[in-house]
């Protein structure tokens, strides 16, 4: 059944598999297809024009975005016309503009003034030209996938498509689907603010700022850290043992790894205490119960002590590289 909204898209869509997904997509008639474009472009200027709130407010829901519509109307029907860049009609007569404003605006008496108007829609006219200039509506859902999907927050989602693209972008393939699944990880860690677009030509820049190291060498330095061993790393990644050896070198790749291992052995130290009370706990009663052979209660002391020598080898930091 053909949809004729984006409620009724995400109720035709819900539970479908990646596979079955993809296979809904590919056959969209012309309408349906204009549906989804005009949702994303909308949740793009959603996203941007209110990249300083906190989407407290945020709702999708229809009946409530035609309320708010009407409301978000008349509020700026009684703003004094002299305060305003725009025109009142050029505003109050584009249901678009008011849509993407009903997104985020509940209450308008605290949420819209009209210079809170004004940079709203300043930068939905700058959203306007980013999506009209060269980086065109094309290149943007080839970045975000044929879907743009939030959650309830309106926080961005890293899905497959965002995560593609970067790995592309950086030379890397990740074929295995726990390691995509890793490699999303990483990238939401890098993410500063999922209310904002996620530009792929600045993951760079944030890695840098956040990690000291390039997107690239924090993907290799987090797999590094499961794996411990540099050729299934490399292989994972479809890098060269050669670069891999380079950046390993580098001092900078070198304090990143050492501050990680400290910060994972932290956490490891906090989960191990927690663990360590608890069998130990439970190993005290089993010694102290008269229904267990004595033999039973040497092999479970046995087991215990060395299940916790195990892990307190494996706490020990990667002093030397393995390939």
């Amino acid at each position: 059944m053909a949809f004729k909204s984006m409620q009724e898209f995400k109720e035709q869509t819900k539970g479908l598999n990646e596979k079955q997904l993809k296979e809904f997509l590919d056959n969209l008639s012309d309408e349906e297809q204009a549906i989804i474009d005009r949702a994303i472009d909308i949740q793009h200027r959603v996203n941007y024009i209110f990249r300083d709130d906190d989407y407290t407010d945020y709702t999708e829901d229809e009946n409530e975005l035609n309320e708010r519509m009407e409301t978000i109307k008349n509020a700026i029907n009684n703003l004094n016309k002299e305060d305003l860049y725009y025109t009142k009609d050029s505003l109050t007569e584009n249901r678009y503009i008011l849509r993407v404003l009903a997104h985020c605006i509940k209450d308008t008496e605290r949420d819209l003034d009209a210079d809170r108007l004004n940079t709203l829609i300043d930068r939905y006219n700058e959203m306007n030209d980013f999506i009209n200039s060269d980086k065109n509506h094309d290149e943007i859902l080839g970045f975000y996938g044929d879907i743009v999907y939030k959650d309830d927050n309106g926080f961005y989602k890293v899905n497959d498509a965002i995560a593609n693209k970067i790995l592309r972008d950086n030379d890397l393939n990740v074929t295995d689907k726990d390691d995509l699944e890793d490699v999303k990880d990483a990238i939401g860690l890098t993410w500063e603010n999922k209310k904002e677009i996620l530009d792929p030509n600045e993951i760079n820049d944030i890695s840098e700022k956040q990690n000291g190291i390039n997107f690239k060498q924090f993907i290799f330095c987090e797999e590094y850290l499961k794996r411990g061993k540099i050729k299934p790393t490399c292989e994972h990644l479809g890098i060269s043992r050669n670069t891999a050896y380079l950046w390993l070198d580098d001092t900078k790749v070198q304090e990143y790894l050492k501050k990680r291992q400290d910060e994972i052995k932290r956490e490891t130290d906090d989960t191990f205490i927690q663990t360590y009370r608890a069998s130990f706990n439970q190993l005290n009663k089993m010694i102290n119960s008269k229904g267990i052979d004595t033999t039973d209660k040497i092999k479970a002391i046995d087991v215990f002590l060395k299940h916790y020598e195990n892990i307190e080898r494996l706490k020990q930091p990667l002093t030397t590289y393995e390939d």
